[in-house]
């Protein structure tokens, strides 16, 4: 998972991390009379539609409360005129205003779900802490978990990568389970703020490398200090760091896979940046300098905002396509379809008629064990709205299998950043587990104990999904991951934990056990 405070950043009704405090005067100050009344609610739609939609899908009034609409329109303003475009009349700021507020909620309702029994299966929680004194300020120093990655290559111990995005450290995890078990952190190196670790053989010599996804900054700014990084072992348990992309914006995700069919590996890399910066791009691996791959980049989008790469044969032709969750005001999922040489067609799969509809992360998964591949799709950014709202949730994009895709919202759950699919229950189908990251400031009227934090989905009849809440008010998770970690035939969790504040007895990392009965 790859956390970050995005941003909306086109025209008109842009939700930003960072707000500002001044008010946006209307177009032509002072030149303006008072809207007449009665207000004409179709020719203020017909001025939003024409300028608002120019950019992004145009928002509708239900998505704000009405107290947020004010802030929003002024801020909109303000990145229209910030943008430098000319070719736009901008509408009257009054009449855009009386048009959201006139017709906007005074808050929004997000259901309360019944905090139940955890559903039939029973799990163990063990909730483990990085040494102390590897952390910067110790251990009252806040988690912020951005990554939890169960990785393996063949002939090669699975094991658990952690990137800690607030102090830059990255470590390894044997997790263990039992009375008198240590679960053992390994530091693999440190680095300015990693939001995603792959494990990967890049150079193909049967041991596990690994590629870092490099923010460059904790908070989103535009700069070029974004990395894309190579860990490599060495035979005496040290390792060695190459920088195989540098000088972008924020980097979110990276991906490798053979995209050419010429026997090594390529790269695929979400550039997030922020308002100015921003791209996918292509690394083609052109062979060997100086023992370090030398790869050649090429943009495949201009668009920022692209949060994960997942790669997969998507349309089982033979080689290697992957899928593009972009968000910012595009909130899309994307299909880059391989033509067989290492370039793309794009097929949309998904568009959002919300323009900050939160898009967080995606997951390839047959779900409903067809023969190809899903996408499990979240869309829970809070940090582009800084109050939940009640379109937040999990959703399945059902693949057909003759190019087209069927849309379900499986649940709503405020705040959710990841989810993932497996068979918990051992019935032999897939279930789905999700987490939330809600900050206390977005939480507003709403209790903490009215929101669930972390809920599996049991799969009871194909495509039917009962919801289990697995734990209450502790919202602070950005990152999940599925995975047998104790080798019982069982699918345990990993959770990762993101704080505003520390806590008196530091959490990282909680592993919930499955306690089914093992499997002989």
């Amino acid at each position: 998972m790859h956390l970050r405070h995005w941003m909306l950043i086109c025209c008109l009704c842009l939700v930003g991390c960072q707000r500002s405090e001044e008010i946006v005067d209307d177009p032509d100050p002072g030149a303006e009379p008072p809207v007449a009344a009665p207000f004409d609610l179709q020719a203020a739609e017909l001025q939003v539609r024409q300028f608002c939609g120019d950019c992004h899908a145009v928002p509708t009034p239900d998505q704000f409360p009405k107290l947020a609409w004010p802030e929003e329109i002024d801020q909109g303003y303000r990145f229209y005129y910030d943008s430098g475009r000319t070719d736009l009349k901008a509408p009257p700021r009054r009449m855009i205003m009386q048009y959201y507020v006139s017709q906007a909620p005074d808050g929004m309702q997000i259901e309360v779900y019944p905090s139940g029994d955890g559903g039939p299966v029973r799990f163990e929680q063990s909730r483990l802490a990085f040494p102390s004194e590897r952390i910067p300020g110790g251990s009252t120093h806040p988690p912020a978990i951005a990554n939890v990655n169960w990785g393996q290559i063949p002939n090669n111990p699975a094991r658990l990568l952690v990137s800690e995005m607030r102090t830059g450290l990255v470590y390894q995890l044997q997790p263990a389970q039992g009375d008198g078990a240590e679960s053992v952190f390994t530091a693999v190196q440190q680095f300015d703020h990693p939001c995603h670790t792959t494990m990967t053989d890049l150079d193909q010599d049967q041991k596990p490398d690994m590629l870092v996804a490099d923010l460059g900054s904790f908070l989103p700014e535009d700069h070029q200090k974004g990395r894309v990084i190579w860990i490599r072992p060495g035979d005496d348990g040290t390792s060695e760091s190459h920088v195989l992309l540098a000088n972008v914006g924020r980097v979110t995700d990276v991906q490798t896979g053979d995209f050419d069919g010429d026997g090594d590996l390529d790269a695929v890399v979400a550039e997030f940046g922020w308002r100015n910066t921003g791209q996918i791009h292509l690394l083609e691996n052109r062979g060997w300098k100086d023992g370090v791959p030398d790869f050649e980049a090429r943009v495949l989008d201009k668009r920022h905002g692209c949060i994960q790469l997942p790669v997969v044969d998507l349309d089982q032709d033979g080689d290697l396509d992957f899928v593009a969750v972009i968000s910012q005001e595009h909130e899309i999922v994307l299909a880059f379809l391989n033509r067989g040489d290492g370039s793309f067609r794009q097929q949309l799969i998904f568009a959002a008629d919300n323009p900050s509809f939160g898009s967080s992360g995606v997951d390839v998964v047959d779900l409903d064990q067809d023969g190809d591949p899903d996408l499990l799709y979240t869309n829970g950014d809070v940090f582009d709205l800084f109050y939940i709202v009640p379109y937040h949730g999990v959703h399945w994009l059902e693949n057909l299998g003759d190019g087209s895709w069927d849309h379900h919202q499986l649940t709503q759950l405020p705040g959710v950043h990841r989810a993932e699919a497996g068979d918990l229950d051992g019935d032999g189908d897939l279930d789905i587990v999700a987490c939330s990251l809600v900050t206390d400031e977005s939480r507003g009227d709403v209790q903490a104990d009215q929101l669930d934090s972390l809920i599996w989905l049991e799969q009871t009849a194909p495509g039917t999904f009962l919801r289990h809440s697995l734990e209450r008010a502790r919202c602070t998770h950005a990152t999940l991951e599925v995975g047998d970690f104790d080798g019982d035939g069982d699918q345990d969790l990993a959770v990762g934990e993101f704080r505003e504040s520390a806590e008196p007895v530091r959490t990282d990392l909680t592993i919930w056990w499955n306690q089914l009965p093992a499997k002989e």
